[in-house]
């Protein structure tokens, strides 16, 4: 099944060239009152993610173009990524069989414009509020957390649908707060636990990239290795091979000994990257007709641990993404990260440490998970995203924040549906110049059976944001100090002239 899958896309390009070459040099046909049909391919909040997936039609040959929906009675504003225009259904069932038997895309739907809330058709057409990168400093964050993103391969087929990266700690006050990253649902491969992770390396991070239009994953583990390992002579190894088989067998071996599987395999791999990475290629089969494929790769300095693995990729095609690992700014370069990521603040407050940081794309089970309440539809499709601090005098505290892609959006989604709903513990303040909600808790110490309240959450609206500053059980930060730490953030300071930021490739 997978084999014909793959065939099918191998020959996509050629069929193609085929079916639409005659359409090469003419104007892309839009759907209109006269051709009210179309076929449409996926659908994305972010303007500049649904461009990405039309580029890359366009390179495919495909006449693909954009149309804005504005549906603001039931989820929002959605870019709607279509091709065709077509007169009548007889014209569009055809054309969605063609569609179907040469792209194999899942998301393939027919639309109507009259069933279009407030379209507007084509790029010239739409009005981009978007901001593609919001201005920002480099955040205050260990440079050995930076060496670890910048690693991961950049690709305009793909976009981060879940990502994840941890500053190992260091000392023993940090480390009583590593139990902030059971809260992250790593996808590590059977046999590498975080433990195991936190213990041999400084940083690491894990991303899942989903493809962007065929909705395949793929799950990358970049590490910086805490020290470089003593290789010894062990059965089965010569030291006259590359040393960073050595590095990658140890963990390799991790993977094998989770079970005793119908398949068992270890072959070696090389791939030319930034640097030769080299390991491993580990088969189990934890079932009958069931092969998991994990890649173990090391690089030549022995500084950095990758891990690479897809239920639907080919290691042909895994292959072919690591090779781009370390070659540009990456993680840095997807805009979903970027905007997230840097807001942080650029100078610390009283010496905080960051801990780790989070961004996942929202799904539609986050609406149906909350009774399909109209906010909560709102928010799907965006990201949300969420970092861990550590305070030596206040604890382990949480910054949450969704981004929401215009002010527009943030405004009606926190000011017009959240600011108005009634809610207990709910003080309104003001913050750096913006409206904010103090919610405060009622606890209880058990060692003196009195109740006290504590301050569990300040969280306000900025830009196009919305966003959170959390105590944690293991965090007393005072009302005051949150506020402190609220008003770091970059996005609650104004920017300053473009000659003095940093400027990261594009």
């Amino acid at each position: 099944m997978r084999q014909t899958k793959v065939f099918f896309r191998l020959l996509i390009f050629a069929i193609i060239a085929v079916l639409f070459a005659e359409c090469n040099n003419q104007e892309i046909k839009k759907i209109s009152q006269e051709r009210p049909y179309a076929i449409k391919v996926k659908s994305e909040r972010s303007f500049f993610q649904a461009l990405k997936i039309r580029d890359r039609l366009h390179d495919m040959d495909f006449q693909a173009y954009l149309v804005e929906e504005d549906d603001t009675a039931n989820g929002g504003k959605w870019y709607h990524v279509v091709c065709e225009a077509l007169g009548d259904t007889v014209a569009l069932t055809k054309q969605l069989q063609r569609y179907d038997s040469v792209l194999q895309i899942e998301t393939l739907e027919p639309v109507e414009l009259s069933r279009i809330h407030q379209a507007r058709i084509g790029r010239d057409s739409i009005r981009v509020e978007e901001k593609q990168r919001i201005k920002a400093q480099k955040p205050d964050v260990p440079t050995k957390v930076y060496d670890v993103i910048q690693k991961f391969p950049e690709s305009n087929a793909l976009f981060l649908r879940q990502m994840y990266v941890v500053n190992s700690p260091d000392s023993v006050w940090q480390k009583e707060h590593s139990v902030s990253m059971n809260s992250f649902k790593l996808d590590l491969p059977r046999g590498i636990t975080r433990s195991l992770m936190l213990e041999k390396t400084t940083a690491f991070s894990e991303a899942i990239y989903e493809d962007n239009l065929y909705g395949d994953l793929v799950t990358l583990d970049i590490a910086k290795l805490r020290k470089k390992y003593k290789i010894i002579n062990r059965a089965g190894y010569s030291l006259a091979e590359a040393p960073q088989y050595a590095v990658a067998d140890f963990y390799a071996e991790k993977i094998l000994s989770t079970g005793n599987y119908i398949t068992e395999k270890k072959e070696k791999l090389k791939i030319d990257s930034y640097t030769t990475l080299r390991g491993y290629k580990v088969m189990i089969e934890p079932e009958k007709g069931y092969l998991r494929t994990y890649l173990v790769l090391v690089d030549d300095a022995m500084q950095y641990l990758f891990f690479s693995q897809s239920t639907d990729k080919t290691i042909d095609e895994l292959t072919k993404i690591l090779a781009n690992a370390g070659k540009s700014n990456g993680l840095i370069n997807y805009d979903e990260f970027y905007n997230m990521f840097y807001t942080m603040p650029a100078q610390m407050v009283d010496g905080d440490v960051f801990l780790g940081f989070a961004i996942n794309k929202v799904q539609p089970s986050y609406a149906h998970n909350r009774g399909n309440a109209r906010w909560a539809r709102e928010i799907v499709g965006h990201w949300d995203g969420t970092a861990y601090f550590s305070s030596k005098t206040a604890g382990l505290w949480i910054y949450g924040l969704f981004d929401l892609l215009t002010n527009r959006k943030q405004d009606y989604i926190y000011n017009d549906l959240y600011a108005g709903a009634p809610a207990k513990n709910k003080i309104r303040i003001e913050l750096g110049g913006v409206a904010a909600f103090v919610l405060k808790d009622t606890k209880i110490d058990w060692d003196t059976y009195k109740t006290y309240t504590k301050v569990s959450e300040i969280n306000f609206g900025v830009m196009r944001y919305v966003c959170t500053i959390n105590n944690t059980t293991l965090s007393w930060l005072t009302q005051t100090e949150m506020e402190q730490r609220a008003v770091a953030l970059q996005i609650m300071i104004p920017p300053e002239p473009e000659d003095e930021l940093e400027k990261p490739a594009v």
